[in-house]
């Protein structure tokens, strides 16, 4: 094997290990720390604020409690169902990622898939056919 091949090997075998690493858990939010989640509608093109704690609560035990498996790079796609911005007490923005379906979820540079098909997508369409 020559060294530049070698090298490259090495490279790319560091930058698998690190990201296994750094993405052990895809959503771990606190919802005690959470005041409002934005959800822009990228069908319709609709904006709503969450900003009541039950709400807040759901959604974040909701995602929180699935095992997400990585599927494949999502870096180039276009296009969303739902774009969900979490916002601290301070407002600060301290996560962003797009849900696409019940059982798959967008967190750059990855897709993520749940294979029991458990994100609540009916409760956050609710947000939008109750206005």
């Amino acid at each position: 094997m020559n060294k530049r091949r070698k090298h490259f090997m090495i490279i790319m075998t560091i930058i698998i290990i690190v990201s296994v690493i750094l993405s052990k858990d895809v959503i771990n939010l606190n919802k005690n720390e959470i005041s409002r989640i934005e959800i822009f509608d990228g069908e319709t093109g609709r904006e709503a604020i969450m900003d009541n704690d039950e709400d807040i609560s759901y959604i974040i035990d909701n995602l929180n409690h699935i095992d997400f498996k990585r599927k494949k790079i999502s870096l180039f796609y276009l296009g969303y169902r739902y774009r969900m911005t979490f916002y601290n007490k301070a407002g600060r923005k301290v996560e962003s990622f797009v849900i696409n379906s019940k059982s798959n979820l967008r967190k750059d540079p990855f897709f993520y898939d749940d294979p029991s098909s458990s994100i609540d997508i009916e409760y956050i369409d609710n947000v939008f056919t109750d206005k």
